[in-house]
């Protein structure tokens, strides 16, 4: 009971100490603190390691947590220079511990402990023998057994958690620096032992970064470069490019130097008119006008120069038509027969019924398999044409089948055409007949780009005859032979 009274009224001491207004200097705010965590030398296995911790000489009070690896250093006690417990309360510690029974599991304790003090009647400082104007440091002590087997640097490092002046009776918000230390055991030579490479400052795009990795035996740290990687960019958002409607770029934070530019992203529906290639007088090339997976019906004007382009026929994707009506095109022309002007209106839809599943064209509704979803416009190319003949389209409607009604939706159009180049034949032999005896043969090839064919002779061969079969034109006599005779079917 005795020792709890002791503990209780030192505790109440240090509130005491904490709420008593002094009448000397206070350190100015103008002031920067240093706190310092000592590195003492010591060895493996040593018990009651005191490791100081100095404060700013005549400050008031200190509220701290220190920080350790718990499985290297095992938290004993914390105290104050003797000399300045001496002087301060005949022996009496003025510091206390908030969470020691914590120490061995978290590796932190929370410790405190005041400068300011009333001794035999006398007003002053614990860093200061009121009897004779000595000064002492001003320091805390934390006592640590140190663990078997380890080496290198055990650190100790302290958050403070508040600087207390007690002249003015309240927490001052002071700048402060914490220099940390600890309990450093030496390591006898040795190999390095180093871990994984960790990333301190990773690399950009125009910067290198540093890579560390460290000895499990001894500590000491290996830095490295981690070479500039030029795809590491810290992007800024999109912003539109002024002078250049429908563009945007962004900044790399890194660079300035590096800035990407797109299109602006277009929300709605893309109708795309393909570009093909082909050559002049090419027969039956299609276009592709592709539209919007899964949208319902299409109804569209296309336009073209009909005095290098006829219009053949308008048809859709083969797959698509396959699975949506058993090979029945759901497509339809409302004029070919105004073709011949240059326009041709077309519409084809995808909203289907198939085996009475309800779908789209572009579903095979019996497997899920995606197929393009795209109409084909059929054309013969004028032997004249010379670069791109122009197919344009324009969307009278879009068509929801769902709803059975016509939805305005924003959309998109990009035209194409038919590509007419000089061909740079691919010629396949397609037939040929042979050269006999007595006429000339020939070979037809035909371009696979553009359906043009060519002949070429073979020159007539001697040796190629057709012959029939043997006749005796001669018989043989008692002093002759008999004479046989064929005659050639490709010459007599």
């Amino acid at each position: 009971m005795k020792k709890l009274t002791k503990l209780m009224s030192v505790i109440l001491a240090c509130a005491m100490l904490l709420a008593i207004a002094i009448p000397v200097a206070s350190v100015s705010a103008d002031d920067k603190l240093s706190v310092t965590v000592e590195t003492v030398d010591s060895t493996a296995g040593t018990k009651n390691v005191g490791v100081k911790i100095f404060m700013p000489t005549g400050w008031s009070g200190l509220d701290m947590t220190l920080k350790f690896d718990p499985a290297k250093l095992t938290f004993k006690r914390f105290e104050q220079n003797m000399a300045v417990q001496h002087q301060a309360r005949d022996g009496e510690p003025n510091t206390y511990v908030l969470n020691k029974n914590e120490a061995t599991t978290k590796g932190e304790v929370i410790v405190a402990f005041a400068s300011a003090v009333v001794y035999n009647g006398v007003e002053g400082y614990c860093n200061v023998d009121v009897d004779d104007d000595t000064v002492y440091d001003y320091f805390g002590i934390a006592v640590f057994d140190v663990a078997e087997g380890v080496s290198g640097l055990q650190s100790v490092s302290a958050v403070i958690n508040k600087l207390i002046d007690v002249v003015e009776g309240e927490n001052v918000n002071l700048e402060y620096e914490v220099t940390n230390g600890g309990i450093n055991i030496p390591v006898a030579p040795h190999d390095h032992d180093y871990g994984d490479w960790q990333v301190r400052t990773p690399a950009t795009c125009s910067a290198a970064g540093v890579k560390y990795r460290v000895c499990s035996v001894c500590q000491d740290e290996e830095t490295d470069v981690i070479e500039i990687d030029p795809d590491a960019h810290d992007w800024s958002d999109w912003t539109p490019i002024e002078g250049r409607d429908g563009w945007e770029q962004r900044v790399c934070r890194h660079n300035a130097e590096h800035v990407e530019e797109r299109e602006i992203p277009f929300d709605g529906v893309d109708i795309v008119v393909e570009t093909v290639d082909s050559a002049p007088g090419a027969k039956n090339v299609e276009v592709k006008i592709f539209i919007p997976t899964g949208w319902s019906g299409l109804d569209m004007t296309i336009n073209f120069d009909p005095a290098k382009l006829t219009f053949k026929r308008f048809e859709q994707n083969p797959a698509v038509q396959h699975q949506a009506r058993d090979g029945e095109p759901n497509t339809y022309v409302l004029n070919k027969n105004n073709a011949t002007s240059g326009e041709v209106i077309v519409a084809f839809a995808s909203a289907v019924v198939y085996n009475g599943v309800e779908g789209y064209c572009n579903v095979d509704v019996d497997d899920d398999t995606v197929y393009d979803y795209f109409g084909i416009a059929v054309f013969d190319v004028a032997d004249d044409a010379e670069g791109l003949q122009e197919i344009t389209a324009t969307v009278n409607k879009l068509i929801d089948v769902v709803d059975s009604q016509n939805v305005n939706v924003n959309y998109r159009l990009t035209n194409g055409g038919i590509n007419a180049q000089t061909c740079q034949h691919n010629w396949v032999e397609t037939s040929r007949i042979p050269a006999t005896c007595s006429a000339k043969g020939s070979i037809t090839y035909t371009c696979s780009l553009c359906q043009k064919t060519r002949t070429e002779d073979i020159d007539i061969d001697p040796d190629a005859h057709n012959w029939g079969e043997w006749d005796v034109t001669t018989p043989a006599t008692c002093t002759t032979k008999a004479v046989e005779t064929r005659v050639c079917a490709y010459n007599s």
